[in-house]
């Protein structure tokens, strides 16, 4: 009986898995290279790529560049994905996502290199933000040429350390109520879009400009990093994007400069910065510093190769606070509002392309906010989503 038992289990274990892989490889090979960046980018209205682990965000934000031929443009990872078009006066393409690691870097050169190649006027600007852990010692073997390790072809797996962790994924289909109807439903509707927030509202996802919108979470509909508790966790064990390096590896700083040479040869003005981290994140990593070089010298290492950046990793150093994270390392739409400003004060080159006067009401009006309202995005309110006693709303009435 038992062994009854043991093989039914077995069987559906293995009718299960081989649902979830033909699922994740459906959306990867059909989705996300085709037909959304074409519906997304040719339709009339407002549109939100609902996010989803299997997409190859770089070739998305290749159809989103293509499409918008802008004039400022902003790249790096997720940490970038804030920026959006109504920061700037001129048109706006963020490729936040397209850069995950130093070697993704080739990916971008070559959307910029096929601009160039098809006459398009040089961008003005180039919005760079740099990661720390892209030069953490084995955050990308392929930079010293090591060989690819045996989950190198699934996407997500190097970031994973168990099988629970590998299935994380999928954990959102059955254990967020409500989420595997979101997922699939507006596959039948609209490719798995949502437009002008009618179905369904809240979710996470990229935007027309590129951008990338977290508002299931900042409106309380899905828990996540609360008090920062999953950040400093992942400090405390070492893992994820925060794994300790005493010292950095120079080959991953050299790879790097030879990739930023590549990108100057196309367009000169490129503006570095380090994202914001919040306040208990940055604490701590401070306060293990011996640990965590990699953090705190990169910025003299990229200076002394003649890299000026811009070091936001410090929530003080340019007005923001904790209520304006959207977790321990990605800030919300206020706080990019505001490196904007202050990256302004520094550069006439960013001066010249932003939207001053609207930057400087949406800091004010909702100073202490995650998000700037977008009735086409959703209609609920902020709320304190990350349980910090944060007093969410309007600072005083729109004008607008």
């Amino acid at each position: 009986m038992y062994k009854k038992i043991i093989k039914a289990f077995f069987t559906a274990g293995i009718f299960l898995t081989a649902i979830l892989l033909s699922y994740g490889y459906f959306l990867t090979n059909i989705l996300s290279d085709t037909a959304i960046p074409d519906k997304l980018l040719h339709g009339n209205a407002f549109y939100i790529i609902q996010d989803n682990p299997f997409f190859d965000y770089a070739r998305i934000k290749d159809a989103v560049h293509a499409a918008r031929n802008p004039s400022v443009i902003a790249i790096g990872s997720s940490r970038v994905l804030p920026f959006r078009e109504s920061f700037f006066t001129k048109s706006f393409a963020n490729l936040g996502y397209g850069i995950g690691s130093i070697s993704d870097m080739e990916k971008t050169y070559q959307i910029l290199k096929e601009r160039k190649k098809e006459g398009k006027e040089e961008l003005d600007i180039i919005l760079f933000g740099i990661d720390f852990w892209w030069f953490s010692n084995g955050y990308d073997d392929a930079i010293l040429g090591d060989p690819p390790r045996w989950y190198t072809p699934l996407k997500y797996l190097p970031v994973f350390s168990t099988i629970r962790e590998c299935l994380l994924p999928y954990k959102k289909i059955w254990l967020k109520p409500g989420y595997l109807k979101s997922l699939v439903i507006p596959y039948f509707q609209d490719v798995f879009m949502v437009q002008d927030g009618s179905y369904p509202l809240n979710i996470a996802g990229i935007g027309p400009d590129g951008s990338g919108y977290y508002t299931d979470i900042v409106v309380g509909k899905r828990k996540s990093d609360i008090r920062f508790g999953e950040t400093l966790q992942a400090i405390w064990e070492g893992h994820f994007h925060f794994s300790r390096v005493k010292k950095i590896n120079l080959a991953y700083v050299d790879k790097f400069m030879e990739n930023v040479k590549k990108l100057r040869s196309l367009h000169k003005n490129i503006i570095f910065f380090f994202p914001p981290l919040a306040n208990p994140v940055y604490t701590e990593l401070r306060s293990r510093e011996a640990e965590y070089q990699h953090v705190f010298s990169l910025k003299q290492i990229l200076e002394e190769r003649g890299i000026v950046v811009h070091d936001y990793s410090s929530l003080s150093s340019f007005g923001s606070n904790d209520c304006e994270m959207v977790d321990g390392f990605h800030g919300g739409d206020v706080s990019y509002a505001r490196i904007l400003l202050h990256l302004a004060a520094a550069s006439p080159q960013v001066k010249g392309v932003i939207n001053e006067p609207y930057l400087r009401e949406v800091t004010e009006e909702f100073s202490g906010n995650a998000m700037i309202p977008d009735k086409r995005v959703t209609l609920d309110p902020e709320v304190d989503f990350l349980e910090l006693q944060c007093a969410k709303g309007r600072r005083r009435s729109a004008s607008h």
